[in-house]
């Protein structure tokens, strides 16, 4: 995929997520199965405290989700929750416990992976945010991240560099020992969906003037709701690509964990858990 088609693939998820925020939410408002297993994981780990404090940095927030979750399973942790958005009217609304620090960003991480160069190692746990602290220069208080998720969003970075690079700069906000937890979709595991997906990705192209050529091995286009010219970029993971993934971590983080979880038959979703070294 060509740097003008990837920026191209971004605008049209922008735009998706603008125009069907509403609709959007009210399809978005159960946690994932896989979520508790991560959790499970956080506590086991010892990486996640039950009582005390814990600093939690959610990028792809959305509709806040994954922060009214943690709400419900750790009533007793003080929270100081990052979440990270390019559409804010989808947390528009939504009320948090009153002892929570929380912190919402406006940010569109996929352009600014795919606007800048990311280059050098990875920062030090607890130093600058990288990529993140650059476009807007803040930090995560208290420094690096106890927990850091990426849930239901690598599906719309396009470009395979694009997502070692936003996988390496999650890591980067972890702090040593802490968990970097993100899923990656798996749309053609299922039958119903992928046939979809097909259909919905030879509609898209022609009405965007794209070629199948100009796409990458496992990225589709798929519609929403039966709604007209409505599209948006999804890329399907197999398992030797999930494979490079956790390559690209080594020297910096243990693979803690990796399962399959969500959906009807329990694989929509695959999970990478993370320990910061």
């Amino acid at each position: 995929m060509t740097p003008e088609v990837a920026r191209r693939m971004n605008r049209l998820n922008e735009s998706f997520y603008r125009d069907n925020a509403r609709s959007f939410d009210q399809t978005r408002q159960t946690a994932w199965p896989g979520w508790e297993r991560c959790l499970c994981i956080g506590h086991t780990t010892g990486a996640l405290p039950r009582y005390g404090g814990v600093r939690v940095l959610d990028v792809a927030s959305g509709n806040l989700r994954l922060a009214r979750y943690l709400a419900e399973r750790l009533p007793g942790v003080r929270v100081s929750y990052h979440g990270i958005d390019s559409c804010p009217m989808l947390a528009r609304g939504v009320r948090l416990p009153e002892g929570w620090d929380v912190t919402l960003q406006d940010l569109d991480v996929v352009g600014t992976l795919l606007d800048k160069k990311l280059e050098g190692d990875l920062e030090a746990p607890g130093e600058d945010l990288g990529v993140l602290e650059e476009d807007l220069g803040v930090r995560l208080e208290g420094g690096a991240a106890d927990l850091v998720a990426c849930f239901g969003f690598f599906h719309h970075v396009p470009t395979t560099e694009a997502r070692r690079r936003l996988l390496q700069e999650l890591l980067s906000y972890t702090r040593t020992g802490g968990l970097c937890c993100v899923s990656l979709w798996r749309p053609m595991s299922d039958r119903r969906i992928a046939r979809r997906a097909r259909e919905s990705t030879r509609a898209g192209l022609r009405s965007l003037g794209l070629s199948e050529k100009e796409l990458d091995k496992g990225d589709y286009l798929l519609g929403w709701q039966g709604r007209p010219d409505t599209w948006r970029y999804c890329h399907h993971f197999d398992e030797e690509e999930i494979d490079r993934l956790v390559r690209a971590a080594q020297g910096t983080a243990e693979l803690t964990a990796r399962f399959c979880a969500d959906g009807k038959a329990g694989d929509l979703n695959s999970y990478l858990v993370l320990t910061r070294s």
